[in-house]
């Protein structure tokens, strides 16, 4: 399942894009797992794209370590 997936209304008439927030979270000093976690949510995004019945048509990645922001990723 999607962390977050904001899906636009279908009364909504604007053109508003549909987007998929992943997080995920590296404990304390694990940095050196940043890597093998943002690959892990990039597969994630893809699966998570190709079962569901909505389309994406934008995905964001967001790591942090404990309440640190140590990364963020915008993909359209």
């Amino acid at each position: 399942y999607a962390d977050i997936f904001l899906l636009k209304a279908p009364n909504i008439e604007y053109d508003i894009p549909n987007i998929l927030i992943e997080f995920k979270f590296l404990k304390q000093n694990e940095k050196y797992n940043l890597d093998k976690i943002i690959e892990g949510a990039k597969e994630q995004i893809v699966k998570y794209k190709a079962t569901t019945k909505f389309s994406v048509d934008r995905s964001i990645i967001v790591v942090f370590e404990g309440f640190k922001l140590v990364y963020c990723e915008f993909e359209e």
